[in-house]
């Protein structure tokens, strides 16, 4: 860099020559150490159909990988600050799982956080074959994919793999399933109940575990319809020394 007082001409290379003046045709300056003076070689074109074909294919498996990673129901395979919440939802599951009762679990918290996902990635720890074999069944309701608090019933069942026919309502039906002892096939429709926690048949004992049943219920305050019925029955059935439900909402 040149460098001269005010008021006098920088000095020029040889001894009296008058210093050039910058015209039109002058040399460009040469680029800067931050701006690159040559661009990046271009990707090589593909000369063959094959080689376009290829070419294609990865960019269209690149793009597919990328939609099902900004899926909402992907899960990744490490969640990031979510340890702590996510151990304790594993240890509730588990422990109900092991011990053969039911019980509810409530996950609250500003939309966004990653709630259903830690729920969903403990489910599935939670239920992960082992040598043993399976003794949860897992499954995840949306309230806003119910068109009434009453389809809660036949969303569960179809949701747990549990048979959709028979004689008795679909409420009776889950029962039998979540209840041992519980309803049968011949046993009459059940009437209404009133909404308190005062159980269907007191006493039964769980002579074996059976079947673990999970049961993730997302969005929860739009199973607030008349009464409250299906929900103040989801949490009943969890709150029976019998039961096989676990609700985690």
């Amino acid at each position: 860099f040149a460098f001269a007082k005010h008021g006098t001409p920088p000095r020029s290379a040889k001894h009296g020559s008058p210093p050039r003046s910058p015209g039109p045709a002058s040399r460009p300056p040469r680029s800067s150490p931050l701006r690159p003076s040559r661009s990046p070689p271009a990707a090589a074109t593909p000369r063959t159909a094959a080689e376009l074909s290829q070419r294609f294919k990865s960019c269209e498996q690149a793009v597919i990988k990328l939609c099902e990673v900004l899926c909402l129901s992907h899960v990744p395979e490490r969640m990031l600050c979510r340890s702590a919440q996510l151990e304790g939802i594993v240890d509730f599951c588990a422990t109900r799982v092991d011990e053969g009762r039911g019980g509810a679990l409530y996950v609250s918290g500003s939309p966004g956080l990653g709630k259903s996902m830690t729920v969903r990635e403990a489910f599935r720890r939670v239920c992960e074959p082992t040598a043993a074999g399976t003794l949860a069944r897992h499954a995840a309701l949306n309230g806003f994919g119910l068109l009434s608090p009453s389809a809660v019933y036949e969303s569960l069942l179809h949701e747990l793999g549990l048979p959709l026919s028979g004689t008795l309502s679909a409420r009776a039906r889950l029962e039998r399933h979540l209840l041992p002892g519980g309803a049968t096939d011949s046993t009459p429709r059940e009437p209404r109940r009133s909404r308190g926690f005062r159980g269907i048949s007191g006493g039964r004992c769980l002579a074996d575990k059976g079947s673990m049943y999970l049961v993730m219920v997302d969005e929860l305050d739009q199973l607030l319809g008349r009464g409250h019925e299906a929900v103040y029955q989801l949490f009943e059935w969890a709150a029976m020394p019998d039961s096989r439900l676990n609700i985690v909402s």
